[in-house]
């Protein structure tokens, strides 16, 4: 029996942070779990720049722990070097994975190969399960002095919410109260990937170019498990590929939609410019005109009387006057059979102009409409596909192995089960995870063997316990 106090403390707060033993972290990068058959690297290494002292390899798998920790700190929170870092043992980790397959068969390959996995449940329908594989004693030095305790390693599964269920989601607060389609509108900002649609779709009833909102729910029919995925965290700034695709496509939807709110413009603008211009001098149409008129001066001179009174009472702003004055010429056109023939082959013609004039202008503004539609609604189409292929919906957590330390290590699932009962595995709000225990590396009540209340000082459990904040904090 041991006279030094004994506490329970997860891995992921302490052999993560540093390892316990003289052995380089190189050597010590064994998990306590196998990885998921398929699983990939929630952090990939690649193109994150970080030294090989971070970089964890399991098989085919390169990649940083679940942080993206690339550079290192000591206990005080200062800046050391890699080397440094090296010498003291540094030790990453737990270590991400993600799989594309859902949870509970995540959760049965690890109850087979580990043991039975304990529920998690978290915020908004968050859930997981979480078994401890290992325990071995350790001995720690700390600025309050030296530590001993039991240390645990182990697995955790985590999936995300379900998409949004109309009629079942609470909306967000409105702000147009009794607006037609502002349910819709609520309730279909919740979709995290469907954002880029938005802009096709006529939210308050029928608007020429827009598509109704039923299409919006067809999208959502087919990629609302879209809502749930995880994605990896890559590239120099490790963000996740969705937020970067969605900067990407977002960007690009906005030149599209400038483009094509240009088009017809242009297309107006090239119209007016190959326009045939009226031929110069007196046209056959005139020509025929001041013919009929030579032959009836009285018909002439009434004709010419009344344009001018109109030209008069136009600039007058008389328009009503006007008008009647119009009735009247047109009247006097019909008086003539010529003049009456006349005009009629003129007002075909300037119909026939008018309709290939408004046919074209038709054209012009369903093409831009096309345009727009396919700047908007397509490019968000390319985006939602392109995250289609890069969407997981198990995250998988796994700690460093406690194979090398030689003291009371042990795999006795009995024992195990029966001291972490209390403990929660793994939590991060970087990767959407937050379950209502709090007690992630939280020290577990001492040992029977630790002396009476009245005997102590500081107990190791105490030292213990400002050893843990002090690993937590940035």
């Amino acid at each position: 029996m041991r006279s030094e106090t004994a506490f329970w403390v997860t891995i992921t707060a302490v052999v993560s942070v540093f390892a316990i033993t003289s052995v380089s972290a190189a050597e010590t990068r064994n998990l306590a779990a196998p990885v998921y058959p398929g699983a990939v690297a929630a952090v990939p290494a690649e193109g994150a720049e970080a030294a090989a002292i971070y970089i964890g390899t399991f098989g085919d798998i390169k990649t940083l722990d679940c942080q993206g920790r690339r550079s290192s700190t000591d206990f005080a929170g200062r800046p050391i070097s890699n080397e440094e870092a090296a010498n003291a043992n540094l030790q990453v980790g737990p270590w991400c994975f993600l799989a594309r397959d859902p949870i509970d068969k995540v959760k049965a390959f690890y109850d087979k190969s580990i043991g039975a996995m304990r529920p998690l449940q978290g915020e908004d329908g968050k859930h997981g399960f979480q078994v401890y594989a290992e325990r071995a004693w350790a001995e720690i030095d700390t600025d309050a002095g030296k530590t001993n305790g039991f240390i645990y390693s182990g697995v955790s599964v985590h999936a995300l919410a379900p998409p949004p269920v109309k009629g079942q989601t609470p909306l967000p607060a409105t702000y147009g109260e009794g607006i037609p389609g502002q349910e819709d509108y609520l309730f279909y900002s919740l979709f995290k990937h469907l954002g880029l649609f938005h802009q096709s779709v006529a939210w308050y009833g029928p608007e020429p170019g827009k598509r109704e909102v039923a299409d919006l729910e067809a999208m959502s029919r087919k990629y609302g498990h879209l809502e749930s995925a995880f994605f990896q965290h890559k590239g120099p700034e490790l963000k996740p590929v969705d937020e970067s695709l969605q900067k990407r496509y977002g960007d690009l939807q906005g030149e599209r939609m400038q483009a094509a709110m240009m088009a017809p413009v242009s297309a107006r603008q090239q119209l007016a410019a190959t326009a045939q211009p009226a031929p110069a001098g007196e046209s056959a149409e005139d020509a025929e005109f001041n013919r009929i008129m030579q032959k009836n001066p009285e018909l002439a001179n009434r004709y010419m009387s009344l344009t001018q009174q109109v030209g008069v009472l136009m600039q007058q702003g008389k328009f009503d006057e006007a008008d009647e004055l119009l009735d009247e010429i047109d009247e006097l056109e019909q008086s003539n059979p010529e003049l009456a023939a006349l005009a009629d082959r003129d007002q075909a013609r300037s119909d026939s102009l008018s309709k290939a004039g408004k046919a074209q202008e038709d054209a012009i503004d369903a093409a831009g409409s096309q345009q727009l539609d396919k700047a908007l609604w397509g490019t968000a189409m390319e985006y939602i596909e392109a995250v289609d292929k890069e969407d997981f919906y198990t995250l998988i957590v796994i700690d460093n192995a406690l194979a090398n330390y030689e003291k009371d290590y042990t795999r006795d699932r009995a024992l195990i089960d029966g001291e972490t009962a209390a403990m929660l595995h793994w939590d991060s709000r970087d990767w959407g995870i937050h379950y209502a225990q709090s007690n992630v590396g939280v020290v577990s009540p001492a040992s029977a063997n630790e002396p009476p209340a009245e005997e102590k000082k500081e107990s190791v459990t105490e030292k213990a316990k400002g050893f843990l904040n002090k690993l937590k904090k940035p």
